[in-house]
């Protein structure tokens, strides 16, 4: 579980643009505590959508196959910068297999949902963002 959400941020944290701009919440100074204006990705990450090792007597385990989804907001000061961050990112994980020791997996994939740019507009200036979750399948090897 720790192993696939840290294999993802790393496969995002590789392209040079999102080095060091993803986490797991808004991006915050630390000495006011507003929100950041740049571009930067979210990544949400929790326990398995799906564990089972699709065998009927077979009970689960923490190693069971699993199926992971990976909500994501790219997140920017301008609606073309939440586009652009957000191809990055989808240029990273769609068709990217990950390597997790221990585990299998699958070409990952987004989530059938046309993702569209979205305005927060409780913050002043606004801020412009795109949701979009990415699935990754994970078996045991």
């Amino acid at each position: 579980m720790i192993a696939e959400y840290d294999a993802v941020k790393a496969r995002l944290e590789a392209q040079a643009a999102l080095a060091g701009k993803v986490s797991e919440s808004a991006r915050r100074n630390p000495t006011t505590g507003a929100l950041l204006r740049e571009q930067y990705v979210i990544l949400f990450g929790g326990p398995p959508d799906e564990l089972g090792d699709e065998r009927l007597a077979s009970p689960q385990a923490a190693t069971s196959d699993a199926v992971y989804i990976y909500p994501t907001r790219t997140v920017s000061v301008t609606a073309e910068g939440a586009r652009l961050t957000f191809q990055k990112v989808m240029g990273q994980l769609v068709g990217c297999v990950l390597v997790v020791a221990g585990r299998r997996c699958y070409p990952m994939h987004m989530v059938e949902k046309t993702p569209s740019v979205e305005v927060d507009l409780t913050v002043t200036p606004p801020l412009y963002f795109i949701n979009a979750s990415f699935v990754l399948k994970s078996d045991r090897a």
